[in-house]
Protein backbone atom coordinates (compact mmCIF):
# COMPACT_ATOMS: atom_id res chain seq x y z
CA UNK A 1 0.00 0.00 0.00
CA UNK A 2 1.47 3.51 -0.96
CA UNK A 3 1.10 7.09 -2.61
CA UNK A 4 1.31 7.15 -5.99
CA UNK A 5 2.24 10.49 -8.31
CA UNK A 6 1.52 10.18 -12.09
CA UNK A 7 2.34 12.79 -15.07
CA UNK A 8 0.08 12.06 -18.19
CA UNK A 9 -0.19 14.30 -21.56
CA UNK A 10 -2.81 13.60 -23.43
CA UNK A 11 -4.73 14.66 -26.62
CA UNK A 12 -8.14 14.56 -28.36
CA UNK A 13 -10.40 14.89 -25.28
CA UNK A 14 -10.79 18.53 -26.20
CA UNK A 15 -10.54 20.63 -29.62
CA UNK A 16 -11.61 24.40 -30.46
CA UNK A 17 -12.71 25.33 -33.63
CA UNK A 18 -12.61 29.26 -34.66
CA UNK A 19 -15.72 30.94 -33.99
CA UNK A 20 -17.15 32.10 -37.82
CA UNK A 21 -20.99 32.90 -36.77
CA UNK A 22 -22.27 29.21 -37.07
CA UNK A 23 -24.22 28.77 -33.47
CA UNK A 24 -22.59 28.10 -30.53
CA UNK A 25 -21.18 24.27 -30.31
CA UNK A 26 -21.71 23.40 -33.59
CA UNK A 27 -18.79 21.38 -35.59
CA UNK A 28 -19.70 21.16 -39.26
CA UNK A 29 -18.11 19.31 -41.75
CA UNK A 30 -15.15 20.43 -43.43
CA UNK A 31 -14.42 22.46 -40.42
CA UNK A 32 -10.93 22.90 -39.58
CA UNK A 33 -10.41 21.38 -35.93
CA UNK A 34 -7.60 22.30 -33.80
CA UNK A 35 -6.90 19.34 -30.75
CA UNK A 36 -5.48 20.58 -27.95
CA UNK A 37 -2.96 18.81 -26.09
CA UNK A 38 -2.85 18.95 -22.05
CA UNK A 39 -1.06 17.32 -19.47
CA UNK A 40 -1.08 17.75 -15.30
CA UNK A 41 0.12 15.34 -12.16
CA UNK A 42 -2.49 14.03 -9.42
CA UNK A 43 -1.58 11.95 -6.42
CA UNK A 44 -3.41 8.98 -5.41
CA UNK A 45 -3.59 5.64 -3.10
CA UNK A 46 -2.51 2.46 -4.52
CA UNK A 47 -2.96 -0.94 -3.12
CA UNK A 48 -1.08 -4.38 -4.81
CA UNK A 49 -1.17 -7.69 -3.22
CA UNK A 50 0.99 -10.06 -4.95
CA UNK A 51 0.78 -14.21 -4.29
CA UNK A 52 4.27 -16.05 -5.93
CA UNK A 53 4.79 -19.50 -6.13
CA UNK A 54 7.54 -21.53 -7.47
CA UNK A 55 6.01 -21.79 -10.71
CA UNK A 56 3.92 -18.80 -11.10
CA UNK A 57 2.72 -15.47 -9.18
CA UNK A 58 -0.38 -12.95 -9.38
CA UNK A 59 -0.76 -9.46 -8.70
CA UNK A 60 -3.69 -8.00 -7.72
CA UNK A 61 -4.45 -3.81 -8.34
CA UNK A 62 -6.65 -1.09 -7.41
CA UNK A 63 -4.65 2.11 -8.09
CA UNK A 64 -8.65 4.50 -8.55
CA UNK A 65 -9.40 3.93 -4.48
CA UNK A 66 -9.31 7.05 -3.87
CA UNK A 67 -11.47 8.09 -6.96
CA UNK A 68 -13.79 4.74 -6.09
CA UNK A 69 -14.66 6.16 -2.70
CA UNK A 70 -15.38 9.58 -3.99
CA UNK A 71 -17.74 8.59 -6.21
CA UNK A 72 -19.50 5.62 -4.68
CA UNK A 73 -18.62 6.04 -1.07
CA UNK A 74 -20.09 10.06 -1.43
CA UNK A 75 -16.76 11.10 0.49
CA UNK A 76 -15.78 14.35 0.75
CA UNK A 77 -17.43 17.96 0.29
CA UNK A 78 -19.79 18.69 -2.31
CA UNK A 79 -19.33 21.58 -5.10
CA UNK A 80 -21.98 22.61 -6.95
CA UNK A 81 -24.29 19.35 -6.26
CA UNK A 82 -20.95 17.17 -7.01
CA UNK A 83 -20.68 14.94 -3.70
CA UNK A 84 -17.46 13.86 -3.05
CA UNK A 85 -15.52 16.66 -4.82
CA UNK A 86 -12.98 16.81 -2.39
CA UNK A 87 -11.66 13.38 -3.18
CA UNK A 88 -12.48 13.49 -7.21
CA UNK A 89 -10.44 16.87 -7.39
CA UNK A 90 -7.54 15.66 -5.25
CA UNK A 91 -7.18 12.16 -7.38
CA UNK A 92 -7.88 13.66 -10.84
CA UNK A 93 -6.02 15.99 -13.43
CA UNK A 94 -7.14 19.55 -14.01
CA UNK A 95 -6.70 20.88 -17.50
CA UNK A 96 -3.63 22.96 -17.74
CA UNK A 97 -4.88 24.59 -20.91
CA UNK A 98 -8.47 25.42 -20.49
CA UNK A 99 -7.06 27.27 -17.81
CA UNK A 100 -5.63 29.63 -19.84
CA UNK A 101 -8.06 30.05 -22.05
CA UNK A 102 -9.16 34.27 -21.56
CA UNK A 103 -13.22 32.48 -19.77
CA UNK A 104 -14.29 33.94 -16.53
CA UNK A 105 -14.72 30.17 -15.25
CA UNK A 106 -12.13 28.52 -13.41
CA UNK A 107 -12.21 25.10 -15.30
CA UNK A 108 -9.53 23.56 -12.82
CA UNK A 109 -12.69 23.16 -10.71
CA UNK A 110 -14.82 21.52 -13.15
CA UNK A 111 -12.73 19.57 -16.25
CA UNK A 112 -10.91 17.08 -14.86
CA UNK A 113 -8.78 14.17 -16.42
CA UNK A 114 -8.43 10.40 -15.21
CA UNK A 115 -6.47 7.50 -16.04
CA UNK A 116 -6.04 4.41 -13.58
CA UNK A 117 -7.04 0.90 -13.29
CA UNK A 118 -9.47 0.16 -11.17
CA UNK A 119 -8.68 -3.22 -10.75
CA UNK A 120 -6.41 -4.98 -12.87
CA UNK A 121 -5.58 -8.51 -12.58
CA UNK A 122 -2.09 -9.85 -14.18
CA UNK A 123 -0.87 -13.67 -14.19
CA UNK A 124 2.58 -15.12 -15.21
CA UNK A 125 3.91 -18.44 -15.69
CA UNK A 126 7.11 -20.16 -15.42
CA UNK A 127 10.03 -21.87 -13.85
CA UNK A 128 12.80 -19.85 -14.36
CA UNK A 129 13.13 -15.63 -13.66
CA UNK A 130 11.81 -14.83 -16.92
CA UNK A 131 7.52 -15.19 -17.22
CA UNK A 132 4.82 -15.57 -19.41
CA UNK A 133 1.36 -14.66 -18.92
CA UNK A 134 -2.16 -12.27 -19.84
CA UNK A 135 -3.89 -9.30 -17.71
CA UNK A 136 -7.25 -8.67 -17.57
CA UNK A 137 -7.57 -5.06 -16.76
CA UNK A 138 -10.58 -2.79 -15.72
CA UNK A 139 -9.75 0.90 -16.41
CA UNK A 140 -11.85 3.98 -15.85
CA UNK A 141 -10.04 6.78 -18.23
CA UNK A 142 -12.21 10.10 -19.28
CA UNK A 143 -12.50 13.41 -18.51
CA UNK A 144 -15.40 15.18 -16.84
CA UNK A 145 -16.91 19.11 -16.92
CA UNK A 146 -20.11 20.66 -17.04
CA UNK A 147 -19.28 21.92 -20.72
CA UNK A 148 -19.98 20.54 -24.04
CA UNK A 149 -18.75 23.66 -25.93
CA UNK A 150 -17.84 27.26 -24.79
CA UNK A 151 -16.81 30.70 -26.22
CA UNK A 152 -13.70 32.47 -25.56
CA UNK A 153 -13.83 36.20 -23.68
CA UNK A 154 -12.71 37.25 -27.22
CA UNK A 155 -15.07 35.68 -29.02
CA UNK A 156 -12.67 34.08 -31.26
CA UNK A 157 -12.68 30.25 -30.46
CA UNK A 158 -15.40 27.87 -29.43
CA UNK A 159 -13.63 25.05 -27.35
CA UNK A 160 -15.52 21.54 -27.58
CA UNK A 161 -15.55 18.74 -25.29
CA UNK A 162 -14.97 16.00 -28.02
CA UNK A 163 -14.48 12.59 -26.58
CA UNK A 164 -17.23 11.91 -23.42
CA UNK A 165 -16.02 9.29 -21.20
CA UNK A 166 -17.04 8.09 -17.91
CA UNK A 167 -17.69 4.10 -18.23
CA UNK A 168 -15.35 1.39 -17.40
CA UNK A 169 -13.69 -0.44 -20.03
CA UNK A 170 -12.39 -4.01 -20.05
CA UNK A 171 -9.37 -4.34 -21.30
CA UNK A 172 -6.86 -7.81 -21.76
CA UNK A 173 -3.75 -8.97 -23.20
CA UNK A 174 -0.25 -11.06 -23.08
CA UNK A 175 2.45 -10.42 -20.64
CA UNK A 176 6.15 -11.17 -20.15
CA UNK A 177 7.50 -10.66 -16.48
CA UNK A 178 11.02 -10.59 -14.64
CA UNK A 179 11.65 -11.33 -10.92
CA UNK A 180 14.48 -11.65 -9.17
CA UNK A 181 15.28 -11.98 -5.54
CA UNK A 182 18.64 -11.24 -3.71
CA UNK A 183 18.73 -11.48 0.14
CA UNK A 184 16.62 -8.89 1.16
CA UNK A 185 15.57 -7.23 -2.36
CA UNK A 186 13.06 -8.68 -4.85
CA UNK A 187 12.24 -6.89 -8.10
CA UNK A 188 9.25 -7.68 -10.37
CA UNK A 189 9.25 -6.28 -13.72
CA UNK A 190 6.36 -6.40 -16.37
CA UNK A 191 5.77 -5.48 -19.81
CA UNK A 192 2.63 -6.29 -21.96
CA UNK A 193 0.24 -4.40 -24.04
CA UNK A 194 -4.03 -4.51 -23.25
CA UNK A 195 -6.60 -4.17 -25.64
CA UNK A 196 -10.08 -3.69 -26.05
CA UNK A 197 -13.84 -4.71 -27.63
CA UNK A 198 -15.69 -2.30 -26.34
CA UNK A 199 -16.90 -0.34 -29.44
CA UNK A 200 -19.09 2.47 -27.56
CA UNK A 201 -18.30 6.40 -28.21
CA UNK A 202 -14.71 6.00 -26.61
CA UNK A 203 -12.77 2.85 -27.87
CA UNK A 204 -9.11 1.80 -26.99
CA UNK A 205 -7.26 0.38 -29.75
CA UNK A 206 -4.22 -0.82 -27.99
CA UNK A 207 -2.49 -0.05 -24.44
CA UNK A 208 0.78 -0.99 -23.87
CA UNK A 209 2.68 -0.80 -20.48
CA UNK A 210 6.01 -1.58 -18.48
CA UNK A 211 5.82 -1.55 -15.06
CA UNK A 212 8.86 -2.19 -12.08
CA UNK A 213 8.61 -2.84 -8.33
CA UNK A 214 11.25 -2.81 -5.81
CA UNK A 215 10.54 -4.50 -2.86
CA UNK A 216 13.11 -4.32 0.34
CA UNK A 217 12.86 -5.99 4.03
CA UNK A 218 11.59 -8.63 5.33
CA UNK A 219 8.06 -9.15 6.97
CA UNK A 220 7.32 -5.09 6.89
CA UNK A 221 9.57 -3.49 4.30
CA UNK A 222 9.27 -0.57 1.55
CA UNK A 223 8.20 -0.52 -1.69
CA UNK A 224 9.69 1.82 -4.79
CA UNK A 225 7.93 1.09 -7.96
CA UNK A 226 7.54 3.05 -11.87
CA UNK A 227 4.97 2.37 -13.94
CA UNK A 228 4.91 3.83 -17.64
CA UNK A 229 2.12 2.96 -20.21
CA UNK A 230 0.52 4.89 -23.41
CA UNK A 231 -3.45 4.94 -24.46
CA UNK A 232 -4.16 4.90 -28.41
CA UNK A 233 -7.71 5.25 -29.74
CA UNK A 234 -10.57 6.86 -30.90
CA UNK A 235 -13.51 8.53 -29.95
CA UNK A 236 -16.69 8.88 -32.35
CA UNK A 237 -19.09 12.19 -31.80
CA UNK A 238 -21.65 13.18 -34.58
CA UNK A 239 -21.40 16.36 -35.94
CA UNK A 240 -24.09 19.04 -36.66
CA UNK A 241 -26.06 16.40 -39.02
CA UNK A 242 -26.04 13.05 -39.81
CA UNK A 243 -22.07 13.35 -40.13
CA UNK A 244 -19.51 11.21 -37.63
CA UNK A 245 -16.44 12.92 -36.24
CA UNK A 246 -13.59 10.40 -35.92
CA UNK A 247 -11.26 12.16 -33.42
CA UNK A 248 -7.77 10.21 -32.49
CA UNK A 249 -7.06 9.88 -28.38
CA UNK A 250 -3.63 9.72 -27.15
CA UNK A 251 -2.18 9.29 -23.40
CA UNK A 252 1.14 8.72 -21.93
CA UNK A 253 1.29 8.46 -18.54
CA UNK A 254 4.16 8.02 -16.14
CA UNK A 255 3.78 6.76 -12.28
CA UNK A 256 6.11 6.81 -9.48
CA UNK A 257 5.21 4.51 -6.25
CA UNK A 258 6.21 5.08 -3.05
CA UNK A 259 4.51 2.52 -0.11
CA UNK A 260 5.14 0.07 2.71
CA UNK A 261 4.27 -3.77 1.95
CA UNK A 262 3.50 -6.69 4.56
CA UNK A 263 5.02 -10.44 3.14
CA UNK A 264 3.90 -13.05 4.74
CA UNK A 265 5.40 -16.71 3.94
CA UNK A 266 3.23 -20.25 3.75
CA UNK A 267 5.14 -22.86 5.72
Amino acid sequence: MGIKSNHVSYSGFYGRTLNNGNSPGAILPNQDLELITDQGSALNIDFHYYKFDDNHFTVYDMSGMVYFLSYFGNMGSNHSGETGYALANWATTPSENLLKVPNPVDFTKYSRFWNFDLLSIKASFGRKNINGGFNMVFKEMGVTGPFTYFVDKNNQYVYHNLTNVHSLRILIGPNIAFRKTIGMFSVVSMAGVNFSANREDFHIKYNPFFSTVLFFGKGLGGTLGFKYEVVKGYSERQYTGDEILINPVSLNQFEIKLGLNLTGTKK
